[in-house]
């Protein structure tokens, strides 16, 4: 499952490798879901992140790429736990970080959603104030080539 999969393209690309998984996907945007692929459109459910309509252990596996950060610490705690409910104990998720000031306001330039943007050693407080089970990645400017020009 794929949250915030937006037009499902990741989605089709999983059916497109291989076709016996079961993909599924949760969107906010009822314009995504609209608009989405029509090879995964019947597999896109509109949900929240922090409050996933699934029992618990459902999903093989959960990805949230680019969803964590984008909302309240709140809810960004709140996302993480429903992501350890949801699934069998595989997630990844991406969060956005930094090192210096200069990344720090190049990401900031570079988002248009991301509103969470810690040190990596404040996300690891947060994973473990949240419980979070699964696997992460460290978004930053230099994983994304950031530069001011």
């Amino acid at each position: 499952m794929q949250i915030n999969c937006e037009k499902g393209f990741l989605l089709n690309d999983i059916k497109t490798i291989r076709e016996d998984v079961k993909v599924f996907g949760t969107e906010t945007s009822d314009y995504a879901i609209t608009n989405s692929m029509e090879t995964v459109k019947e597999f896109i459910k509109k949900s929240n992140p922090c409050k996933l309509d699934f029992p618990s252990n459902y999903f093989d596996y959960v990805i949230a790429l680019g969803v964590v950060y984008t909302l309240t610490l709140t809810d960004a705690i709140i996302a993480l736990k429903e992501i350890n409910r949801v699934s069998n104990g595989n997630s990844f998720i991406t969060l956005a970080t930094y090192d210096t000031d200069e990344e720090f306001f190049l990401f900031k330039d570079w988002t248009l959603l991301g509103s969470l943007l810690f040190k990596r050693k404040d996300w690891l407080e947060i994973l473990k104030e949240a419980n979070y089970k699964g696997h992460y990645w460290f978004t930053d400017a230099k994983s994304l080539n950031l530069i001011r020009s």
